[in-house]
């Protein structure tokens, strides 16, 4: 049979063919809602520094050191640290480091900034790390 020539006689069959193509959209759909779907874990989520602290394995004080030099994103609303957890992945998966400003950061010597140490420690980052 073909699309173009449907005659009264033919129309059971056309009926019936439908009603199967229907029926089968209908299971399929029925099957689509009934498939478990899988829940994405929600990242966004605010967390403690010690909860960090155990997550990336990276110790505690550091943690505290690190959100106060703002090298970690935070917020501190009151008494305590808000931390998100998709902000640390964010920031682990960049791996954007700045090795300079850690290196130049160790300049001090009894809390006090020295200049000698400076230009040294800027010399040594220069001959280990410029090439």
């Amino acid at each position: 049979m073909t699309n173009n020539e449907l005659t009264f006689n033919d129309l059971p069959q056309v009926i019936a063919e439908l009603r199967d193509e229907v029926s089968g959209m209908k299971a399929l759909l029925l099957n689509l809602q009934n498939r478990p779907t899988q829940q994405r874990e929600n990242r966004h989520r605010p967390v403690t520094p010690e909860q960090v602290a155990e997550y990336t394995n990276i110790p505690l004080a550091t943690i505290y050191q690190k959100l106060a030099n703002r090298e970690i994103p935070g917020s501190k609303p009151g008494k305590r640290w808000v931390i998100y957890l998709d902000e640390i992945d964010k920031r682990l998966e960049a791996g954007n480091r700045n090795i300079f400003h850690d290196y130049m950061r160790f300049c001090r010597y009894k809390g006090r900034k020295v200049k000698s140490i400076e230009r040294r420690r800027y010399v040594e980052f220069s001959l280990l790390y410029i090439r």
